[in-house]
């Protein structure tokens, strides 16, 4: 699904001494990459752990997209588990605490 929504990258070469990045398919749904790109504006707005992990990439160096990138990977796999386990959606599974076992 990452690959059909444009958010899996692929490398980029061109014959055997050439060798460019990394880049996301263009043939990817369109649609679906434009909203996900939309969620992703949302989340940097309104969400705090995502726009902690935006900050903590760029200031790593890396580009603002590919940080976008992730987080629109990061979607796909949040509604992916969501409907795999059945569950409603947890806004705080992240910072709930690791229960050890006795």
């Amino acid at each position: 699904m990452a690959c059909y929504s444009g958010g899996a990258p692929f490398e980029h070469s061109s014959g055997s001494s050439i060798k460019g990045g990394t880049r996301v398919s263009s043939k990817a749904d369109k649609k679906l990459k434009s909203l996900l790109s939309s969620g992703v504006s949302t989340l940097l707005l309104h969400h705090r752990h995502t726009q902690q992990y935006f900050e903590r990439k760029t200031a790593a160096g890396k580009h603002p997209n590919l940080a976008r990138n992730n987080i629109r990977n990061k979607i796909l796999h949040t509604v992916f588990a969501v409907v795999r386990r059945a569950t409603p959606y947890d806004p705080d599974y992240d910072t709930q605490p690791l229960k050890v076992p006795a």
